[in-house]
C-alpha cells in the first residue's frame, strides 16, 4: 500500500522525467552541421553531440582539389540550410593547403549563413579569432568545452531571434 508521501515522491520523480525528456527533445530539435576532413574526428564529435542529445549532419568539406562543395562556389547548401548551428574544424584549412581559397570561402559562406559557427582548432590558444558574437574558438579535443560552446552559441542565437 501507498502512503500519500510516496504518491507525492513518484509525482515529482515522474515530473523531472517529463522535464528531461522534454530537454532532450527541444536539443534534438537542434541540428549540428559538423564540417571535418577525418571520418574518425566527424564520428568523435557526432557520438559526443548524439549523446547530449543533439542531432547531426556530417560533411567532410573541402577536399584538396574538389570543388565540389557548394558553399565553396558560392551556391546554396542544403546542409547550412537546415542546420541550426556549424561546428568547422580548422583541419579544413590545412586539408586544403592546396587550395586555402576554398577553405575561407567556405568559412565566410557560413559566417554569412546567420547561423553560429563553431570553429575547432588545436589549442586553446586557438590559431583563430573572430569579433563575430555568434563565432567561437575551442579546443577540438575537449569534449566539455565543444558541447559548452554549442550550448552557449545556440542560447545567444535564441536570445538574438
Amino acid at each position: 500500500m501507498h502512503t500519500s508521501d510516496d504518491k507525492l515522491r513518484l509525482e515529482m520523480e515522474t515530473g523531472v522525467q517529463r522535464q528531461d525528456a522534454k530537454a532532450i527533445d527541444a536539443k534534438r530539435e537542434r541540428l549540428i552541421l559538423i564540417v571535418h576532413p577525418d571520418d574518425g574526428g566527424r564520428n568523435r564529435l557526432a557520438d559526443w553531440l548524439e549523446d547530449a542529445g543533439y542531432g547531426v549532419i556530417e560533411c567532410p568539406g573541402p577536399r584538396r582539389m574538389d570543388s565540389t562543395c557548394l558553399g565553396v562556389r558560392g551556391q546554396s547548401c542544403g546542409l547550412i540550410e537546415i542546420a541550426d548551428l556549424a561546428i568547422l574544424d580548422g583541419a579544413v584549412f590545412r586539408q586544403a593547403d592546396t587550395n586555402r581559397e576554398a577553405a575561407t570561402c567556405l568559412l565566410r559562406y557560413y559566417l554569412a549563413s546567420d547561423k553560429p559557427v563553431l570553429v575547432l582548432a588545436d589549442g586553446a590558444g586557438a590559431d583563430f579569432s573572430f569579433e563575430d558574437d555568434r563565432v567561437a574558438v575551442t579546443p577540438r579535443a575537449n569534449r566539455q568545452s565543444v558541447l559548452a560552446a554549442v550550448s552557449e552559441l545556440l542560447d545567444l542565437d535564441r536570445l538574438a531571434a
